[in-house]
């Protein structure tokens, strides 16, 4: 829920200072599909314009075989955000394993 809950703040509250880089992994959208996992209190509201604008360079990671958070999520953060860069990953499930080597080059970069 650490995804949802980031973005969920950004595009609801405004923050001192501007963030360099925001990265987020198989972050759900929204409840939909969220059968093993519902949203609860986590749900966002509002448009996402909010966190583009404190996010500085925006990330979203998701893998097409992701148990937790459908793929499904991604293309709806793609619509909405078009602007943020994604990597749609092949075979990282729901990112628990111990390194994502395309993160770290773009926490890097």
């Amino acid at each position: 829920m650490g995804g949802i809950f980031l973005a969920k703040y950004l595009s609801e509250n405004t923050i001192g200072k501007r963030v360099k880089k925001v990265l987020l992994l198989g972050t759900p959208f929204d409840n939909e599909d969220m059968d093993q996992e519902p949203l609860c209190s986590f749900y966002r509201n509002g448009d996402l314009q909010n966190l583009q604008r404190q996010a500085g360079e925006l990330f979203f990671y998701h893998s097409d075989d992701d148990f937790a958070v459908p793929f499904s999520h991604l293309l709806k953060y793609k619509e909405a955000l078009p602007q943020a860069r994604y990597r749609e990953m092949k075979g990282h499930n729901h990112f628990i394993q111990e390194s994502v080597p395309e993160l770290v080059e773009d926490i890097r970069g």
